[in-house]
């Protein structure tokens, strides 16, 4: 078992884009940057997803109608039991430095609490797909906060460990026989 791993904030952005219909390379780069995470013992980084983005992906999902919910869950259920995650809740300090960042960048609020979990938590790496992750200033100064952001759109071979890849197809086929793209969802 690996001991000394990299944490990394994903956001509701890389699960949800993992399952676009309609932006292949959006879809293939959300999954290729999770599907690293392989097994708990093997994995070289741990997932952080603060409550407030895994609350973003709840309400796209509970939204969905229940044949869809009941093709989609077993994925879920797996991706979030196999593969390490960790919860993060958001704290005072979080929102206070949101407010300053969401001012000072004209960010989305949500965007800016996973920029202050970031710089809290000293995790180096945020994997989002979200516009505002894109703006240099607010990267320049993530950077001086020793966190990269990566959210380089680029196809990406990738297949989740036996079960969940299964899982996977089984959903993602389930969401384009129904045209339903999740990335239509997107809470920002």
């Amino acid at each position: 078992m690996r001991t000394n791993r990299e944490h990394v904030l994903i956001d509701h952005s890389a699960f949800i884009g993992q399952f676009s219909i309609s932006d292949e390379i959006l879809r293939e780069t959300a999954k290729g940057k999770l599907s690293p995470l392989g097994s708990r013992e093997e994995s070289e980084w741990i997932a952080v997803e603060t409550f407030e983005e895994n609350s973003y992906t709840d309400d796209t999902l509970w939204g969905l109608p229940n044949e869809v919910q009941d093709e989609f869950f077993p994925f879920m259920d797996r991706f979030h039991s196999l593969l390490k995650t960790e919860r993060e809740p958001l704290q005072q300090h979080d929102a206070e430095l949101s407010l300053q960042l969401a001012r000072e960048f004209d960010c989305h609020f949500s965007n800016a609490l996973t920029c202050a979990v970031a710089i809290r938590r000293g995790i180096g790496r945020i994997v989002s797909f979200y516009d505002d992750f894109r703006d240099a200033k607010l990267q320049g100064y993530l950077r001086e906060h020793r966190i990269s952001v990566d959210n380089a759109e680029a196809a990406l071979p990738s297949t989740y460990p036996t079960g969940l890849e299964g899982l996977y197809e089984r959903a993602l086929k389930c969401f384009q026989e129904q045209g339903i793209d999740l990335t239509e969802f997107p809470h920002r």
